[in-house]
């Protein structure tokens, strides 16, 4: 409990990744799950059936952050694949500990011990492993199952945090969230816009109010303290607004994708659009307080009486280019508060989705609700500031990862920002061992990498950036020593980004790069 991480030799990953097995040696000296609870103390082997976290310090204290993995193949997937990549970023960056002081056993002295405070739930299912429908009956012995696999096909870290008791795991009733099937969630938003998956999937005694939502297709770089991000409601990497259409097409050289990405680069056009559509007209009372010029004010501690009948502003707040404020979404890799998100659903419920019965239910809000068919991280964008909910600003959320966008052109899209502002951002938001760690123009031992000429700073995590970002890019040397995982998540042929190459493409991305502060080239 609370030892330090282990330093694993980069070898042994690009072993694993390259003959999607695991190093002969590895096998020989560790155990299987059965035969690691076979050596641990029975009173704590009780413990691990993966129904519910083991880890003495969050069964006293709860968890400070847990970390959702939606995701129906979990069991189905073999050594090597990118998942269980993704889970040992996690467990090597995100971590939410504290150092606390204890009698030492031996003279009776201080000492200071270190513990770990982050939790996991994998939601999964279980129809594909075990060849049929979980029941009440089967369900424990279904997540034992899953539990087994889990553990044996994950890396060295992930391991310890199963071994530490962190980790649980949950089989989701697709029925009851209106999946395809039982094996079919991998849009998991008519589950995440629905009231009762907050309330119900989660333990109330000890899982946070701080939930951190990852996918097989995100990394993470860098270490995240989630107490840095409890200011804000929710956090995702920032999408780009109506005046980015230039960053759009190059990312997007495929016109035949043109109509079914239209909405990125209309985001702030479109949520001011939606949020209109779903308040009803005749609430004209204003229950948000807007600033004209200088964004919202922003309340952590708005409190909203359910009770009542909630009248709601149409006037939607500037999302964009107000206050260095943004579009702030991408559901797939989000720090989110359940409590916000509880919020948004009872005040602006989804009208197929909500879980609610909003034709009937007279405590709810019914001077809103959202009709179109509509992802959830763009429903939470758009509800979580029409409410007043406390959003980051754009670039605070780039400093958290990137998808489309670096952190270098959000500045230029809803900056501007000075070199010394963005320090200070970085300082608040990111976790330093020491100050001396902080060279943000030290490509070599910094936060930055070179590429094209310019300057790049890799975030917290990334999200499927081969979608948007050049392969040589994301192939090159000074992202690798940056981002470790990075080249275990995907193989050139999943990018959907042009290559630069060379020619009329190589020189457009140089003159793009070099103007980018100019608004028409966001």
């Amino acid at each position: 409990q609370g030892a330090e991480k282990e330093n694993i030799p980069i070898e042994f990953y690009d072993y694993v990744h390259n003959t999607s097995s695991l190093p002969p040696k590895y096998i020989a000296d560790r155990y299987h799950w059965s035969s690691f609870l076979n050596k641990v103390e029975n009173a704590v082997a009780s413990n691990l059936t993966f129904l519910n976290y083991a880890s003495p310090d969050i069964l006293d204290q709860g968890c400070d952050v847990t970390i959702v993995l939606m995701d129906p193949n979990v069991p189905l997937r073999e050594v090597g694949h990118k998942i269980w990549f993704m889970l040992e970023s996690v467990a090597e960056h995100v971590e939410y500990t504290e150092d606390r002081e204890e009698d030492s056993k031996e003279d009776g002295s201080r000492k200071n011990t270190r513990r770990n405070k982050e939790c996991m739930v994998i939601q999964t299912a279980s129809c594909k492993v075990t060849n049929r429908q979980t029941t009440h009956d089967t369900y424990q012995s279904d997540v034992r199952t899953i539990g087994n696999i889990l553990y044996d096909r994950s890396l060295p870290l992930f391991q310890r945090m199963i071994e530490r008791g962190q980790v649980r795991i949950s089989i989701l009733n697709h029925t009851k969230y209106n999946f395809k099937s039982c094996s079919n969630f991998f849009n998991p938003s008519s589950a995440l816009m629905n009231i009762n998956y907050w309330k119900d999937e989660f333990i109330s005694e000890f899982d946070s109010d701080l939930i951190l939502t990852v996918q097989d297709d995100c990394v993470f770089c860098r270490m995240l303290d989630p107490r840095r991000w409890k200011d804000v409601a929710y956090v995702g990497s920032p999408w780009s607004y109506a005046n980015g259409f230039w960053h759009y097409i190059w990312h997007m050289w495929n016109p035949k994708r043109i109509f079914k990405w239209t909405h990125v680069f209309l985001m702030c056009d479109n949520m001011e659009k939606w949020w209109n559509d779903w308040v009803m007209s005749e609430n004209h009372e204003d229950s948000i307080q807007h600033v004209r010029g200088q964004g919202r004010k922003r309340q952590m501690d708005i409190q909203i009486d359910s009770s009542a009948k909630q009248r709601l502003s149409k006037q939607f707040p500037p999302a964009c280019n107000v206050g260095g404020y943004g579009v702030v979404g991408n559901g797939g890799l989000t720090l989110r508060s359940q409590k916000w998100l509880i919020k948004a659903i009872e005040l602006c419920p989804h009208a197929k989705w909500s879980g609610m019965d909003t034709a009937t239910n007279t405590n709810m809000s019914m001077s809103c609700h959202a009709t179109n068919d509509i992802n959830e991280d763009a429903y939470f964008a758009t509800v979580l500031n029409g409410i007043g909910a406390t959003m980051p600003k754009a670039y605070d959320a780039s400093l958290f990862s990137v998808e489309m966008i670096w952190p270098e052109e959000v500045a230029s899209i809803y900056g501007p920002w000075t070199k010394n502002e963005r320090m200070d951002r970085i300082q608040q938001r990111w976790s330093f061992k020491n100050k001396q760690s902080l060279k943000y123009d030290d490509s070599d031992s910094g936060s930055t990498f070179k590429f094209g000429g310019s300057d790049y700073t890799v975030p917290i995590a990334m999200h499927k950036p081969w979608w948007y970002q050049p392969t040589e890019m994301l192939q090159s040397e000074g992202i690798a020593k940056k981002c470790k995982f990075l080249k275990y998540m995907f193989q050139p042929e999943e990018s959907r980004c042009a290559r630069i190459g060379s020619g009329p493409i190589a020189s457009w991305w140089q003159f793009k790069r070099y103007f980018r502060f100019l608004p028409f080239m966001a």
